[in-house]
């Protein structure tokens, strides 16, 4: 886990992480105020230095929850409405960041390996 301070509007940080005895699929994402809840995250792939297996193609299927209205929103609507659940409800998912109905198709073809 990588925990640090925010970083101040128009300045910039470099995280170094040591990833030597780590492999495989996981996401980074922010905490501060709404970031996560508003779309602050994006998978992080360490790859194996040998590919323990051949394939022909790699494709990435990211699903996260989405609403189309910013946290602050929800959060006020669901406290109009008397809600409890928290974070608040979301009404749709994105598959690698877009909303189904206007992604592009993946396509994957016989006899290839994924």
């Amino acid at each position: 886990m990588v925990t640090e301070c925010g970083i101040p509007q128009g300045e910039n940080f470099t995280y170094i992480i040591d990833t030597t005895n780590q492999v495989g699929d996981l996401w980074i994402h922010g905490h501060a105020h709404s970031q996560l809840t508003d779309g602050f995250r994006t998978p992080f792939i360490i790859h194996e230095k040998i590919k323990p297996s051949t394939y022909d193609e790699e494709k990435l299927l990211y699903f996260e929850d989405w609403n189309e209205r910013a946290f602050k929103d929800m959060v006020a609507i669901d406290a109009k409405l008397k809600l409890a659940d928290f974070p608040p409800s979301y009404r749709t998912m994105l598959i690698n960041g877009v909303n189904a109905n206007t992604s592009k198709s993946l396509h994957f073809e016989p006899r290839k390996r994924y």
